[in-house]
């Protein structure tokens, strides 16, 4: 199996997808379900036992109700209850209309010509409470009733927009020592939750009228005393109880509390039920208390929960990876290969509960190590929690095992991110074993007892974390293989400029050698600055130009500055030596079994761009220039497809242009850079790659920082300076000889 073959059996579709999630659905059920004992005998009273039964552990078996402890529970959940109230749907509007009414009937007896006491009479009879006479008296003198009936409808607003309860509801509910209620909305049909201490209640809101920020702006004292007056007279409770709907609420509550019963411990290897004696109806509580999970119900109830379970982890572990690596998730091969190390380490921790090993030995470390290598730390910190929660589940469903798998799955990401080097990984697990032994102890802990071969359980978390990083050496190249995938440390390894293609290059077309050297410097920097993978670019740039190995003296670089390879050839002859060199580097490559990560740089590195001096040197040539099309003098692509390849692409086209400038100043750099990359994002060569103009400006800032100290300025020696260092070279020189 290679790579070739798993990109045919897996496209890109979602039914491929579909299949890979159900096939991963089923795998990792039928391995959790694998061993689970099939449903034992059920006791029935009167039976004759065959045996001598012992309890296998420490219970405690219900007999009967205690009424006392369930009634406490019932009296202790329902002072929990809050206090249901609906709101007045028509209060607001009411309150309001009659604040604006005595506005409106003042507003028109003061037009009146009627006497001021007159006045003042009727005014008191339109009113439907009472309101202080020096209020309403200030009132009628008022000579901007208007004004004074908008700051008060603002102030009211204010007012309203709290729940406004009655006095003594506040105070009842204080009694019994509630806390927060909840306002039913009819209108809204909605249900919204108070704090008591967060209401007000119509003694409350003089003090609240006070303290807005309205009312203090007012500079006028008696205006603030009669718009309070105004207002707390007509105010009414905006909610009102409903003792109906809160008592069958309560109801439902009391329902759903299971009784309290009275409980017999039953030791481990006690007794239950002698051989040749009819069960009990205490021997069948007992019984059917200890062995429950035996029965047909209970086994089919199992199933079900580990279906539910699985599926909802799985669900929870594919959405996480949509929303936040949705590149990785649209990709079936990378999906595919992180679910095969899931059911690989669920596996394993089943196996390690079939033998009866101690659940200490943990496998989880192992596949997050994996995918952190194979693919990156977002998704495997992803699958981190998948992989500990079928890993314990797997192994037993104790929630400290479940908090020791995620110590080491999450553990182990944390520690991997920057492994290039497989010592790294080695030291990685160490870390995560003493890690994972913290988590053990801590587990000890939470039980509330260190037993006494905490030792041994120390050491296997020690272990695990050793055992996973060995693993994970040895598995690495296997699914690097398979998945045609390439990993930091692979990368190291072909980054070694004593590999065979490399040392040829560097015998046989020198120029292009360096070429390739000072590319990879350029885009190493050109990716720390936007978060690409700069060791993926620098490799990849060592490589890009091996094609140039046949016929590599038709190459500028190799060939000697007096003598052009190509002034006996046609354009056209020209143009195919050239582009030839990707095709003859994409073969070299395959024979020399690199990766396809770092054959996409041999393809994509010059995109579909056009050879521009053998296409103006035709344009020259040709007698007839309208049919020579620029389309003849392109590379056949494809055009970069990833951050790192169009990076590539750019650094090759500056180092090239800048070994060309007569004089390298900062300023002309800097011109040919900009220039370079705005040429070819006019041509279109990064429209497939998910470059931003923000990364372009940055790209270039590096280029430009990495050329500077390529040509940096040199001091020029006085003469007399040059004669002494020429002197004391070639003494130096005479030594060494």
């Amino acid at each position: 199996m290679n790579s070739f073959f798993i990109k045919k059996i897996v496209s890109r579709t979602s039914l491929a997808r579909f299949f890979i999630i159900g096939l991963f659905f089923i795998l990792v059920v039928v391995i959790l379900l694998y061993g689970s004992k099939p449903p034992g005998r059920i006791f029935k009273e009167g039976d004759i036992s065959s045996k001598d039964i012992y309890s296998p552990y420490n219970v405690d078996v219900p007999t009967e109700i205690d009424q006392e402890a369930t009634n406490r529970l019932i009296d202790d959940r329902l002072k929990e209850q809050p206090v249901l109230f609906r709101r007045a749907e028509k209060m607001n509007k009411v309150i309001s209309g009659n604040i604006n009414s005595l506005f409106d009937n003042a507003k028109t007896l003061k037009s009146s010509e009627a006497p001021f006491q007159e006045k003042l009479e009727k005014l008191k009879q339109t009113l439907g409470v009472p309101i202080a006479e020096s209020a309403l008296r200030r009132l009628l003198e008022s000579e901007n009733i208007d004004d004074l009936n908008l700051m008060t409808n603002q102030i009211l607003d204010e007012l309203l927009s709290v729940p406004i309860i009655k006095d003594e509801d506040k105070k009842s509910l204080k009694t019994q020592n509630k806390t927060s209620l909840i306002v039913l909305d009819e209108s809204k049909n909605t249900e919204q939750s108070f704090s008591l201490d967060g209401l007000l209640s119509q003694g409350d809101s003089r003090d609240f009228i006070k303290g807005l920020k309205a009312f203090s702006n007012l500079a006028d004292t008696k205006i603030k005393q009669d718009i309070i007056e105004i207002i707390a007279a007509n105010i009414q409770p905006t909610i009102y109880m409903d003792a109906q709907l809160t008592k069958e609420r309560q109801d439902l509550v009391i329902k759903k509390i299971a009784p309290v019963y009275k409980q017999v411990e039953i030791k481990k290897d006690e007794l239950i039920a002698e051989r040749g004696r009819r069960f009990t109806k205490d021997n069948i509580l007992i019984l059917n208390q200890l062995f429950k999970s035996e029965t047909y119900s209970v086994y089919l109830r199992k199933i079900s929960g580990i279906l539910i379970i699985v599926f909802i982890w799985t669900f929870i572990g594919l959405f996480s990876f949509k929303i936040f690596e949705k590149d990785f998730y649209l990709k079936n091969k990378l999906l595919l290969l992180v679910l095969s190390v899931t059911v690989l380490i669920t596996l394993i921790s089943k196996l390690i509960n079939l033998y009866q090993l101690p659940v200490f030995i943990c496998a989880a470390p192992l596949g997050a190590m994996l995918i952190l290598l194979l693919i990156n730390p977002q998704v495997a910190f992803i699958s981190g929690f998948l992989i500990s929660k079928l890993s314990a589940l797997a192994s037993g469903v104790d929630p400290s095992v479940v908090m020791i798998y995620l110590t080491g799955s999450l553990t182990s990401v944390i520690f991997m991110i920057k492994a290039r080097q497989r010592a790294h990984v080695l030291r990685a697990g160490l870390l995560v074993g003493l890690f994972l032994t913290v988590a053990i102890i801590a587990a000890s802990l939470f039980k509330g007892q260190i037993e006494g071969d905490i030792f041994l359980k120390v050491s296997y978390g020690l272990l695990s974390g050793f055992i996973s990083a060995s693993l994970t050496l040895v598995l690495l190249p296997i699914f690097e293989y398979i998945f045609g995938l390439t990993t930091d440390i692979s990368l190291l390894e072909l980054s070694d400029l004593n590999h065979p293609l490399l040392k040829m290059l560097a015998e046989r077309a020198s120029g292009t050698y360096h070429h390739s050297i000072t590319v990879g410097s350029l885009a190493e920097a050109a990716c720390d600055v936007i978060g690409a993978k700069s060791l993926l670019a620098r490799v990849g740039s060592y490589y890009h130009d091996v094609g140039k190995l046949h016929m590599s003296r038709y190459f500028a670089e190799n060939s000697p500055h007096d003598k052009d390879e190509h002034s006996r050839l046609t354009p056209t002859i020209s143009k195919i030596i050239i582009t030839n060199h990707i095709k003859e580097g994409v073969e070299l490559a395959r024979k020399y079994r690199l990766n396809d990560d770092i054959i996409r740089f041999i393809k994509e590195h010059h995109g579909t761009s056009v050879i521009h001096y053998f296409y103006q040197k035709a344009l020259e040539d040709s007698k007839d220039v309208e049919e020579l099309k620029e389309e003849n003098f392109r590379y056949i692509g494809p055009k970069p497809q990833t951050k790192e390849a169009a990076i590539v692409l750019l650094a090759d086209a500056v180092e090239a242009a800048s070994r060309a400038l007569s004089e390298p100043t900062p300023a002309s750099l800097k011109e040919l850079v900009h220039d370079l990359i705005n040429n070819k994002f006019i041509d279109g060569q990064l429209d497939e790659c998910d470059l931003t103009l923000k990364d372009l400006n940055k790209i270039a800032e590096s280029f430009l920082r990495v050329l500077l100290g390529i040509f940096h300025a040199r001091v020029e020696y006085p003469s007399s300076e040059k004669e002494d260092l020429k002197i004391s070279i070639e003494r130096k020189a005479d030594k060494s000889a």
